[in-house]
């Protein structure tokens, strides 16, 4: 996967500021940030080399804890989560593809603030992840993301 042509895609579709960085002190492929109404929307992409259980269990850690320091009473900060993969275990393709909230992580929004997670299988040039049907800014940009990985993952290399 091209991670410039992921860069151009995001920007395309309304992503500001996308660059390499730092977010709650782990480092990330892209971070784009943008709004919605007064909620601050942050993206957060990640290429790894393989997810099996103990990668998805040290996700699973850090989306709750992205989650909880996000969350304020009011508007929070919103964050949408990719982890690019090179190859995925087969023993997780099953729990990946269902229909839920593919059984990790989902979306996550009690109070302001929260996030969403999707995966992209690069060798099998599948997305997973759940797009939630409200609220509408995770909707929105959940399925403007997953759509622009689509596109991306079935360009000619």
């Amino acid at each position: 996967m091209k991670v410039d042509d992921l860069k151009y895609r995001l920007s395309d579709i309304g992503w500001k500021d996308i660059a390499p960085g730092r977010y709650m002190g782990i480092d990330f492929d892209i971070i784009g940030s943008r709004r919605f109404l007064f909620t601050k929307w942050t993206v957060l992409v990640k290429r790894i080399n393989s997810l099996d259980r103990d990668e998805i269990a040290k996700w699973q850690t850090l989306f709750q804890t992205f989650s909880e320091k996000s969350k304020s009473w009011w508007v929070g900060k919103c964050f949408l989560l990719c982890l690019l993969v090179d190859h995925v275990s087969g023993d997780l393709l099953d729990l990946l593809t269902a229909k839920d909230s593919f059984g990790l992580l989902g979306a996550v929004r009690m109070k302001g603030g929260g996030g969403n997670i999707l995966i992209a299988n690069l060798e099998g040039r599948s997305v997973y992840g759940a797009v939630p049907t409200l609220p509408y800014d995770v909707h929105k940009f959940s399925k403007d993301l997953k759509d622009v990985i689509d596109k991306v993952l079935s360009a000619p290399a």
